[in-house]
């Protein structure tokens, strides 16, 4: 399957890690370029326990797919997972503006 990961940080890292580790094609689609960075080139960005060596050998397999955005992989995706922060406000509601700004993307470039 190829699989769009939005969101490159301890859940979005580890589940696209543990994909490629099970053969399917990952995009890993962050708005921080050094997270983008990191992962294009097989490193982990955030330190997780085998993380890199997982990374490393999905870059190696062709299974890490380029791309800075969610418009170059929409078209030919089997899957989206949305992994971006929902923090929470100083009354304790969730703050969703990442969900929504990636979803927002999602939808733009699925027209």
């Amino acid at each position: 399957m190829k699989i769009i990961v939005c969101g490159l940080g301890y859940v979005g890292t580890v589940t696209a890690a543990c994909l490629m580790k099970d053969g399917h094609h990952v995009a890993g689609i962050d708005v921080n370029p050094v997270k983008r960075q990191a992962f294009a080139s097989g490193r982990s960005p955030v330190y997780e326990q085998d993380a890199d060596e997982l990374l490393r050998a999905g870059h190696a397999g062709g299974r890490l797919l380029g791309g800075a955005s969610i418009a170059d992989h929409v078209g030919d995706a089997d899957a989206i997972l949305v992994c971006v922060g929902t923090p929470v406000e100083r009354n304790g509601a969730l703050d969703l503006s990442q969900v929504l700004a990636v979803t927002a993307g999602i939808g733009a470039a699925l027209k």
